[in-house]
C-alpha cells in the first residue's frame, strides 16, 4: 500500500456543478483510509509510541447506510487519534480536531466538502511533516536482509520479502509501517 495523494481543494463548485470532487465516493474512503494508516504508522515509528489505529473492512457499494456511517467515524476517530498524538510536535494544520460522531438522519449534520478537505489535509500535513514521500515504496528483496547493528534505522512502507529473510541484530531497527 502506496500513499496516495489526496484531494485537498475541494470547492462548493465542485458540489454545484458537480464535479468529480463534489462526490464522496468508496475511492475516497478508500485513499482517507489507506494514507490515515500509513501516516499513523509513520507517526508512531517516528515518536516511538504505538499509536491506536482500528482496522476496518473499506466500505463498498452494497454496505447498507447504517455500516457506512458507522465505518466512517471509525475512519474519522483514527484521524482524531493521530491527530491528538502529534498535538506535542506543533504541525501546521492539525489544529482543528475532526468531528467523528455524526449520526443518521435528514436533521442531522452530515460532513460536506470544507470536512473532507480537513480529513485529507490533516493526514497530509502529518505525512509531510515526517517526509512521508521519501519512504522506498515497496523494495521487492532479491536476497536475505541483515539490519546492522547499532543506530541503524529503516523506515519503509511495506516490504514484498519474496521468500527472503529479515535479519535485525542487536538494536537496528526495521520500522514497517
Amino acid at each position: 500500500m502506496s500513499y496516495v495523494p489526496p484531494i485537498k481543494d475541494r470547492a462548493l463548485s465542485d458540489v454545484t456543478t458537480p464535479t468529480s470532487k463534489g462526490y464522496f465516493n468508496v475511492a475516497d474512503f478508500t485513499r482517507i483510509y489507506g494514507n490515515a494508516k500509513l501516516a499513523s504508522g509513520l507517526a508512531a515509528a517516528m515518536l516511538g509510541t504505538p499509536i491506536a489505529f482500528t482496522v476496518i473492512a473499506v466500505p463498498t457499494t452494497t454496505k447498507n447506510a447504517t455500516t457506512i456511517l458507522a465505518d466512517l467515524n471509525t475512519l474519522l476517530g483514527n484521524i482524531e487519534v493521530l491527530r491528538l498524538a502529534v498535538a506535542g510536535e506543533s504541525i501546521p494544520g492539525t489544529t482543528a480536531e475532526i468531528k467523528d460522531d455524526y449520526v443518521a438522519g435528514p436533521t442531522q449534520p452530515a460532513p460536506d466538502y470544507i470536512n473532507v478537505n480537513l480529513w485529507e489535509s490533516t493526514v497530509d500535513a502529518i505525512w509531510d511533516n515526517w517526509n512521508g514521500d521519501s519512504l522506498e515504496v515497496c523494495p521487492d528483496l532479491a536476497g536475505d536482509v541483515v539490519v546492522g547493528n547499532g543506530e541503524t534505522k529503516i523506515y519503509v512502507d511495506c516490504v514484498n520479502t519474496n521468500g527472503h529473510t529479515i535479519t535485525i541484530n542487536g538494536t537496528g531497527v526495521l520500522y514497517v509501517i
